[in-house]
């Protein structure tokens, strides 16, 4: 293949990648090596052996792109300045134009983000899920021939349905699906067809089976190789805490802070942002010693939050400054950072290669598998969670798993009150002694 034609595929790759929705700029002036492309902020220079991956993990909401993650070598592609003195501006991809210029569209806006109340909605969509279900309207609008969203009718939909399946739910995908339906249900003459499409969750059971035992749990610690990661998995075992009550997103100054953490009592409370409430928790012993040695070996200021990522990218450390759109791009690249660090313990650990992918998500699957099987009352998980008990048990596997093995194995119904503290002990003692072997020194 030529250059020439390589450097025109780049071409093409980066504006369908631009059309697809990536995150708007808006994180401070642009330099000498950024242009605005479509709205949106662009690298100038692409190094050739990444520039299809890192444009396809854009489209998949992966965090921005800057000038520290990716290599200024290898330019196959550059968008030159007409002026030197002002950036180039090339024109919207067609597709977002024409959908945002609808009626359909703009009504959605309103509906889902400017103005919900007046469709009577308590509150719009947060940045995330509006991003995704953009995302699901210019794939549909590309799709159905730029066709008008007010005016889908039941065989557009059915399109749809069809192109976007998936054989192992038998159905379309249920985020795919509730964006879709959200159409319906704003349009009069399409809510008739909610009955028609709807959407299926994976099937209850499978997800029970994407969790880490006490066994599997240990081989990941002891592969970690930053004191960070260990208080981070002891964090969302312990507790179920999402990834977004780490580092949030969304709310950056809501993110985890050591401010949050009693170091005497062992008491800590975290921002649930998918849940919109503050959950309340308590560290065991040892595992209180995990975190206050962590903490006692950091130099944290007020306002820097539990984790930081790499000390050394200056785009992790906006967390002092009172700009929330700084802080907002530092909390994204920080939500990417340590979901490749989990990413890459599965595949230290040997479990990717069985068959069990690592995400940060796994960990409150984990908590909901190992309370249950250790007796757990559903009040206290639902408690300690701050996730409410039909959602434990709809989507997280969580049952009266140590009554139904007694009874299948035929073992003692009897169950030990704390048999989940010692268990949270034990996973606890082996993140300090992991902890012992890393260097220390300011880097976590």
């Amino acid at each position: 293949m030529s250059e020439e034609t390589k450097e025109s595929r780049v071409k093409d790759e980066t504006i369908a990648a631009f059309s697809k929705g990536l995150p708007v700029n808006q994180f401070g002036d642009l330099d000498e090596n950024q242009s605005y492309v479509s709205g949106y902020k662009l690298i100038e220079k692409f190094p050739i052996e990444k520039v299809a991956r890192l444009f396809k993990e854009a489209g998949e909401r992966r965090p921005p792109l800057t000038l520290d993650s990716i290599s200024s070598k290898g330019t196959i592609y550059r968008i030159m300045k007409q002026r030197p003195e002002e950036p180039l501006r090339i024109g919207r991809p067609v597709t977002v134009e024409r959908l945002e210029a609808s009626e359909g569209y703009q009504l959605l806006e309103k509906r889902y983000l400017t103005a919900p109340t007046q469709y009577g909605r308590k509150k719009p969509l947060n940045r995330r899920d509006w991003a995704v279900f953009k995302l699901h309207l210019l794939d549909a609008f590309s799709l159905l021939d730029r066709k008008p969203v007010e005016s889908w009718e039941e065989e557009d939909y059915s399109k749809l349905w069809e192109k976007y399946y998936n054989p192992k739910i038998q159905n379309i995908t249920t985020s795919r699906g509730t964006s879709y339906r959200r159409v319906m249900e704003t349009f009069p003459k399409q809510t008739y067809l909610l009955k028609r499409f709807k959407t299926t969750h994976k099937p209850r059971g499978e997800k029970g089976l994407w969790s880490l035992t006490e066994t599997e749990l240990l081989r990941v610690i002891a592969v970690v190789l930053r004191k960070d990661m260990l208080v981070w998995i002891l964090l969302s075992v312990s507790g179920g805490a999402r990834m977004s009550a780490l580092v949030n997103n969304v709310e950056p100054d809501r993110s985890l802070k050591p401010s949050h953490i009693q170091l005497e009592t062992g008491f800590w409370q975290r921002w649930e942002q998918k849940e919109q409430k503050t959950v309340d928790g308590y560290l065991t012993s040892t595992s209180l010693e995990v975190v206050r040695r962590y903490i006692k070996q950091q130099t944290f200021t007020k306002d820097e939050p539990l984790f930081r990522g790499d000390l050394n990218n200056p785009e992790h450390k906006y967390w002092t400054l009172k700009d929330f759109e700084k802080k907002l791009h530092s909390a994204i690249l920080l939500h990417g950072f340590y979901e490749r660090l989990i990413n890459k313990l599965g595949e230290d650990s040997g479990l990717e290669a069985e068959g069990k992918h690592m995400s940060s998500h796994i960990f409150k699957h984990s908590f909901a598998w190992n309370a249950a099987h250790l007796g757990m009352a559903g009040d206290i998980a639902e408690e300690i969670a701050g996730t409410e008990l039909r959602t434990l048990k709809g989507f997280y596997g969580f049952g009266d798993k140590a009554k139904v093995k007694a009874v299948a194995q035929g073992l003692p119904m009897e169950t030990n009150p704390r048999a989940w503290s010692e268990f949270l002990e034990r996973i606890a003692k082996a993140c300090l002694e992991r902890m012992a072997t890393i260097a220390d020194g300011k880097k976590p």
